[in-house]
């Protein structure tokens, strides 16, 4: 299983927002519940993180109810 950040949208109310999303084969099966915020034991970690929420931004965004149902 790998994860990474990802843009969800949450349609009540519209939100656009960055979480952890677990993959199985590639495909999205499991999301945080919550937003995640970036955060690192230094701040060059915290800045790395960062960069990893930019990099979410170029991927499609998933729907929270649709993508993840149930």
């Amino acid at each position: 299983m790998t994860w990474n950040y990802r843009v969800i949208q949450r349609v009540e109310p519209t939100t656009y927002a960055i979480h952890e999303v677990y993959y199985d084969n590639g495909i999205p099966i499991l999301v945080t519940e919550n937003a995640v915020a970036p955060m690192g034991e230094s701040p060059e970690e915290l800045r790395r993180d960062c960069q990893h929420y930019i990099l979410a931004l170029d991927k499609p965004i998933l729907d929270y109810d649709k993508d993840f149902p149930g």
